[in-house]
């Protein structure tokens, strides 16, 4: 962890540290934690839960839709995902497509226009910060600025 607040930052659960290590490497310094699940059949710990409970979202990332039920079921209030078109995450950033997916997913996940917004300066942030951002990253960042622009209006 960056030192990023639970409480203000996202917190991803993936299946397998292969995945996690990859949405890492894409969202360093934008207030997004990931934590591993192991491998499909694992089940979410009540250490997890209770880790997941602190953040202020959580996106549960898994292979398939009862796999991202059965973990809502325990984290009601997260935000779930299946893998697009059977690409997880590691596909996606070798596509280099992971951190446009991970934005744009965080700002669907997002419940209030404050969330957004604050989603907005945190990527921000990171385009500042050695090693910037992806370029999907970059080219999302431009989508959410216009579509809370809407919102100002």
């Amino acid at each position: 962890f960056d030192g990023n607040i639970p409480e203000l930052s996202t917190l991803v659960l993936c299946e397998g540290e292969i995945n996690a290590v990859s949405i890492r490497q894409v969202s360093r310094r934008s207030h997004l934690d990931v934590l591993s699940m192991g491998s499909q059949t694992a089940h979410i710990s009540p250490a997890m839960v209770d880790h997941a409970r602190r953040y202020a979202t959580v996106i549960t990332w898994l292979d398939e839709e009862d796999y991202v039920r059965k973990t809502m079921a325990v984290l009601p209030n997260a935000f779930g995902i299946k893998s697009p078109g059977g690409a997880d995450a590691n596909k996606l950033l070798q596509q280099g497509q992971l951190g446009a997916f991970l934005a744009a997913v965080r700002f669907q996940a997002a419940r209030s226009l404050y969330e957004q917004e604050r989603l907005y300066h945190y990527l921000l942030d990171a385009v500042a910060l050695p090693g910037g951002v992806d370029a999907g990253t970059m080219e999302r960042i431009q989508v959410i600025g216009k579509a809370l622009e809407k919102f100002a209006k």
